[in-house]
This record gives structure tokens, C-alpha cells and sequence, in this order.
């Protein structure tokens, strides 16, 4: 018997092969490197790397050491203070002084009323913004000094960068990475836009620098917004914890409700889209009677939460009469304006953010497969496109909601409600701060998981991810704070400083009794608002800033013709003085003070009341080669001398704001003459070279009590009397006691 050889093994191997289909090798799929403990510490490392950032600002603290020599500053002041007075060149700084912390400063001294600036008849209480003005309370103590100043703004800051990375820790997918995450809230908070991240202007692209000092939107309010749009859009993904997602949302808007007007609407607009999309979710998509129910429950609270949010923002405003909301840029009166707003100003960037949230949802859906063997060290890549991605839809919902809701208010307001023209970009600078994290997040996401997929062990993929957030973290940290240190010693330690003057005029109103100065005159609004911090005096120059004046425009050009009566001007001197050669703002300040005030003096009067008349005309005045150094405050007026010049040809004769400004100067002009009146006497006369281009007052019954330099002030003589018999009767009950 013959023995059968047995096939050789390949042959078996083969046999087998075509019995059993091979095993293709596992696509490698990403691993997840975030462990409870690791979460943990990343939260915490996150947090301080913010606090770092935000620790840029104590360069502030050094204005005292850098400043320059006293000759050389632009206003040729000696004492550091944030509190500089002209809108410009200090922009926002010095608008943070006049909106916000004078308004808090009189408020301590004499309660919420509507015209804080100065008592008015049958006067109401105004408790617009009210945590506003208690942080306006808390930095009006630190006096300007820069020390504890910038440790002010450092909490605020501070405080508002980690409340957004916290937030979106919170309302992100687990998944999302936390390195992510604070690569996407720093690069936000620092250049507030898509746009920003190409603009090299060093001190006044929107940069911390230029908004994030600012007590108002940009410093605090535009990260809660983010906030809730994070908070809002996680419910139309999760409603697993919907109650205390709604609680939650009822909070920030009602913070935002005391504090900003702009950020809030904008953050409610956003929660009511989510609340229509979850109703609609809720009648169309929903399939299981649980997923019905939490539908409907998370809109009941919604509505319930905005309902109750948004008649306590009635009530806070409620003391604003209809024309201080027209100066402030609202109201009735601009639903005059026929068009909608100016179509390459504000539809354009709405056409560019919708084009780019296009783009997204197509990297939304973009599928990137990998396959092969992580041990073999083979691997391949194939793109394919599938439904949305939901972790990544999740991302671009926080960006494209807001969006959603400026599309949707921007015509509501300007058609139904009346609103300014330049009053769209409010809410497309939010929408813009929205987006930007959006983008930078699905970024920052799509880098992590191609590090996850190609790294042999997570270990690996761990250390390339936080070498990668190093990467950009560390140049970025270097980048911000040389942007601050120019700043600080290019522009704040040349310009942010009180003349000499006015520093010695501040010393005296200090020391004066409250007595001695109970009324007070002043012809220039710089001295108005600086008086206004200094005293607590009713100020006699009306200030047509809404918070700072409820009244009616009638008394607003009352209380000025009685100034001019005080002055003893005549009609031709006020028609005279008045420029009219920018009705926005001040931006001759370089050339003359009194310039300065002259060409601003309409704006101050009547805030944005006069541009119900009409823009001017798209100008491309910001291309032209310019002579002054870039990101210098010189460069910003030079532009907008640019502009001023374009107002005055075809644009001026178009459009009408400077003509309301010139038929309010000669309204004012024929009362001086047709209502002949008996000058006011306040306590304290200042006299300054605004002053004296209008006339000079009849010191009879007044004695000069302060002289420096330009500055003069002189108090009455009957309020010395009173003081010297007071103090004289109280040095006679004294002896008499004693006897």
C-alpha cells in the first residue's frame, strides 16, 4: 500500500483562503485621549493659560515709568489716568469716561436718576444697565490711577475669558477636545473676527488693546454672548439636561439685559431662533413621545425665560423718553429713513459670513476615511462626502444661529422699530465673534483628529496634540503682548494724560466744600465731563448722551441758549464757533483744543440725533497713502479728516446731517434774541479758551478763586459769605459750649 503525500502547506493556505474570505485589516479610528483625570488637569491648565494672557494687560500698570517727558506728550499733562476726556485720539478709553464711569460715579453721589448730570423737573428714576454701572461704581474708585486700574480690567477680563472656555466646556460635545477649546476662545477674544486676523494695524484693529479696555460690549458681553449661543444651540442636540440649560440661559440674558443693550438683543434673537427651531423640531422631526416631550419642555421654558428677561429690560429702560432714544439712535423718528440699511456696509459682510457658514457645512460633511494598521505602520486615506457630521453640526450651529438672528432683527429694528444705520454693525460685530470661534474650533478639531489617526500609540498622539497647542499658543502669547507694550509706550504713555491744567483744576474742585459748589458752568465739554467726575454739581451744558440726559431736545437747546446768556454770547459769535466740519466726533485735537471742541461741539449736543438726516456716501478715503506712521492715533485722525473733507462736496449736499446740525445752532441763535432772559448764576464759573472764543462772562458778585495756566474759576461771593457766616456761627456755638 502506497502512502498518499500530503499537500504542502501553501496549498492548504490557498484552500482555505477560498473557504473563508480574509479579515481586511481594522480602519484605524481615532482614540480617545481625554481620561476623566487628564480632562481634569487640561481644564485646569486651560484656565491659567488664560489668566496669563489676560495678565498682559498689567503692562498698563507701568504708564507711570514709561511715560515720556512731559514736553513731548500731546497733552502736555504730568499724572498718568485712564480717564483722558477726548473721544479722540483716547476713542474708546475716553468713551468708557463719558458713558460709563461718570454715569456711575453721579449715580453713587446722587442716586438713580434720569439726567445724572444735572437736576431736572418732575425727574424720574432711570435704572438703565444697572451692572453696567456698578462695574462703572467699582472703577470709578480706582480714581484712573493706573495700578489699580488695569487690576480692575485684569478681573474683568480675566473673568469673562475663562466664563467662555468653562461655557464651552460645558456645552460642547465631550468628545471636543479641551486644547481645542482654548485654542479656539484665544484666538476669539484677541481678534474678535475673521477679519481681524488679517488686519496688522497694531493699536486699533480690534484688539484687547483697543476694545477689550472698554467697560462696555466688547470687553465682557461679547463672550457671554458666545456663551449663549453655545448654551442655546446645545439644546438642539441634547435636551437630556434642558432644565438647567434653561436656567441657565434666563441667567446670562437677564446679565446682559442690566448691562448691554446691543449684546443682549443679539443674545436673545438667538435663543428665540433655537426656541422656534426646537417647536418646529418638536411638531415635524419628532418620532418618540420622550423626544416630543423634552421638545416642548425646553420651549416652554425658553418663551417663559424670555418673557420674564425681557419685561425686566422694559422696566430698567422705562424712563427714556422718545427723544433721548432718538439720540441714541432709535426710536420712531428713524423709521423716516426710506432705505434699508446701506446695502455694501452691512448686507455685504452677511453675504460673506453666509458664504462661509456654506463652506463649513461642506467640511461638515466631508468624511475623511483611513484604513490600514496602526501596527503594520500602513495606512491610507480616501475623502468621501456623508451626512453631517452631528459633533461638528453641533460646532457650526453656535456660529450660524447668530447669524440667523441678525438677519432676522437688522430688518425687524430698522423697519418695525426705527434704528440708525450704523447700528446694524452691533450685531454683526457679535455675529463676526461667533463665527470666529466657530471656524477656529472645526480647525483646531480637524488637527486633532489627524493626529489621533496617524499616531502610533495615544501617547504618542497626546504629546503631538499638546505640542501642536504650544505651537500656537506660545507664538500667540509673545504677539499679544508686544501689541500691548506698543501701545502702552507708543500711544498710552504719550496721550493718556490730563493737561497740567486741568490737573491743578481737579485738585481745587476736590478740596472745595460741597457748599461752594452746588452749580457749575462750563462752556467746554470736555471740562463738562471731567467736572461731572470731579463734583457733584448740576452742570449747566446739557449733554445729549441718552443715559446722561432724558430730557427733550427743546430743553437741551434751552439749557444752551441760557449758557450763552452766562457767557454773553452773541448770535453771531455762536453761529461763528460752531464748525460743523464732523458731526460724529473730534478729530482736529492734534492741531487745536479749541478746534477740537468746535468741530464736535452739534454731537455732544444732540448724540446721534442729527444723523436722522442722512449718511454720507460709501467714501474710499481709508486706501489713500496716508503720512502718518501706522496704528498711530495721527493716523486715525488723518483718515477721518479724509472723510470730513469728502462730507463737504457732493456728499454734504446730499445728505443732511450737517444740516440739522446748523438749523439746531440757529434755533438756539434766534432764542438768544427772541427770548431775552436773565443770565443763571451757578456757584462756579470755568472759564477756558472754549469759553472765551464765545464771549466772557459778567463776574459781578464773583470772585476768581482758581487761575493756571489757561483755566480760571471763579465762585460767588454770596456762597463764600454763607460759608465764612456758617463757619463763623459754629466757631461761636463752640465758645459758647465751652463757657
Amino acid at each position: 500500500m502506497i502512502r498518499q503525500s500530503s499537500p504542502p502547506r501553501a496549498a492548504n493556505r490557498a484552500r482555505l483562503s477560498r473557504r473563508t474570505p480574509a479579515k481586511p485589516h481594522p480602519a484605524a479610528q481615532p482614540r480617545s485621549l481625554e481620561t476623566p483625570p487628564n480632562s481634569k488637569r487640561s481644564c485646569w491648565a486651560a484656565l491659567a493659560i488664560l489668566a496669563l494672557f489676560a495678565a498682559g494687560f498689567w503692562q498698563f500698570a507701568l504708564l507711570d515709568i514709561v511715560a515720556t517727558p512731559a514736553g513731548e506728550r500731546v497733552n502736555n499733562g504730568r499724572d498718568a489716568t485712564f480717564f483722558a476726556v477726548h473721544i479722540n485720539p483716547y476713542y474708546t478709553f475716553s468713551e468708557d469716561f463719558h458713558l460709563y464711569v461718570v454715569r456711575a460715579k453721579r449715580i453713587l453721589d446722587r442716586g438713580w436718576t434720569d439726567s445724572p448730570l444735572a437736576s431736572r423737573p418732575n425727574e424720574k428714576a432711570s435704572y438703565a444697565a444697572p451692572l453696567q454701572a456698578a462695574l462703572g461704581m467699582v472703577a470709578a474708585q480706582t480714581d484712573g490711577k493706573p495700578v489699580p486700574y488695569t487690576a480692575f480690567m485684569f478681573a474683568v477680563l480675566g473673568t469673562a475669558w475663562c466664563a467662555l472656555f468653562l461655557a464651552a466646556r460645558r456645552w460642547l460635545p465631550t468628545s471636543v477636545s479641551t486644547r481645542s477649546i482654548l485654542v479656539a476662545v484665544l484666538i476669539t477674544v484677541l481678534f474678535e473676527s475673521l477679519g481681524g486676523l488679517t488686519n496688522r494695524e497694531l493699536e486699533y484693529a480690534q484688539w484687547p488693546v483697543h476694545r477689550g479696555l472698554r467697560l462696555s460690549t466688547m470687553a465682557w458681553t461679547s463672550p457671554l454672548v458666545l456663551a449663549v449661543s453655545l448654551a442655546a444651540t446645545s439644546l438642539l442636540f441634547d435636551r437630556r439636561k434642558y432644565r438647567s440649560t434653561a436656567i441657565a440661559l434666563g441667567l446670562m440674558l437677564l446679565v446682559l439685559a442690566a448691562s448691554d443693550n446691543w449684546a443682549f438683543v443679539t443674545a436673545f434673537g438667538t435663543t428665540g431662533i433655537v426656541a422656534s427651531i426646537l417647536a418646529a423640531m418638536a411638531l415635524f422631526v419628532g418620532c418618540r413621545r420622550e423626544r416630543l416631550e423634552n421638545g416642548w419642555k425646553s420651549v416652554a421654558l425658553l418663551a417663559v425665560a424670555l418673557g420674564i428677561v425681557a419685561a425686566i429690560h422694559l422696566v430698567l429702560g422705562g424712563a427714556m423718553t422718545e427723544d433721548a432714544l432718538v439720540r441714541g439712535g432709535m426710536g420712531k423718528a428713524w423709521l423716516s429713513i426710506p432705505e434699508p440699511p446701506d446695502a455694501p456696509a452691512f448686507w455685504g459682510p452677511v453675504r460673506r459670513y453666509c458664504w462661509t457658514l456654506v463652506a463649513m457645512l461642506g467640511v461638515v460633511c466631508i468624511r475623511l476615511r483611513i484604513a490600514g494598521s496602526r501596527d503594520d505602520r500602513q495606512a491610507s486615506a480616501s475623502v468621501a462626502l456623508q451626512p453631517p457630521d452631528r459633533q461638528r453640526l453641533r460646532i457650526l450651529a453656535s456660529g450660524a444661529v447668530p447669524v440667523a438672528a441678525v438677519l432676522v432683527l437688522v430688518p425687524t429694528l430698522f423697519l418695525f422699530v426705527g434704528m440708525e444705520q450704523y447700528h446694524a454693525f452691533q450685531f454683526i460685530w457679535r455675529a463676526e465673534y461667533c463665527i470666529a470661534f466657530a471656524v477656529v474650533l472645526l480647525a483646531s478639531e480637524f488637527v486633532k483628529l489627524a493626529l489621533r489617526h496617524y499616531a502610533a500609540t495615544p501617547r504618542i498622539a497626546r504629546r503631538w496634540e499638546i505640542a501642536a497647542t504650544l505651537l500656537v499658543v506660545v507664538p500667540l502669547l509673545g504677539y499679544h503682548n508686544y501689541r500691548i507694550y506698543r501701545f502702552v509706550t507708543r500711544t498710552a504713555a504719550s496721550e493718556f494724560f490730563l493737561t497740567e491744567d486741568e490737573e491743578h483744576l481737579r485738585d481745587w474742585l476736590r478740596s472745595q466744600p460741597a457748599d461752594h459748589v452746588r452749580s457749575l458752568a462750563t462752556a467746554s465739554h470736555e471740562l463738562n465731563y471731567l467736572c461731572a467726575y470731579w463734583t457733584n454739581a448740576d452742570l449747566l451744558l446739557p449733554e445729549g448722551f441718552p443715559y446722561h440726559n432724558a430730557g427733550s431736545d427743546e430743553e437741551i437747546e434751552n439749557r444752551m441758549t441760557d449758557l450763552l446768556r452766562l457767557y454773553r454770547a452773541t448770535p453771531d459769535a455762536w453761529r461763528t464757533f460752531n464748525l460743523h466740519g464732523h458731526s460724529d466726533d473730534q478729530w482736529s485735537w492734534h492741531e487745536s483744543r479749541l478746534r477740537s471742541a468746535r468741530e464736535g461741539y452739534s454731537y455732544y449736543l444732540m448724540h446721534r440725533a442729527h444723523s436722522i438726516r442722512g449718511h454720507t456716501d460709501p467714501f474710499d478715503w481709508a486706501r489713500a497713502p496716508c503720512e502718518n506712521e501706522k496704528g498711530t492715533t495721527a493716523l486715525v485722525a488723518e483718515l477721518r479728516r479724509r472723510e470730513d473733507r469728502s462730507r463737504k462736496t457732493a456728499a454734504q449736499l446730499r445728505h443732511g446731517t450737517p444740516i440739522a446740525a446748523v438749523e439746531m445752532v440757529d434755533r438756539i441763535a434766534r432764542k438768544l434774541v427772541e427770548r431775552p432772559g436773565t443770565p443763571p448764576r451757578p456757584d462756579v464759573i470755568v472759564v477756558d479758551e472754549v469759553s472765551r472764543a464765545l464771549g466772557n462772562p459778567d463776574f459781578r458778585g464773583y470772585r476768581r478763586a482758581f487761575a493756571h495756566g489757561m483755566l480760571e474759576a471763579w465762585i460767588r461771593d454770596d456762597v463764600v459769605a454763607t460759608e465764612t457766616q456758617s463757619a463763623l456761627l459754629s466757631g461761636c456755638h463752640c465758645w459758647l459750649v465751652q463757657q
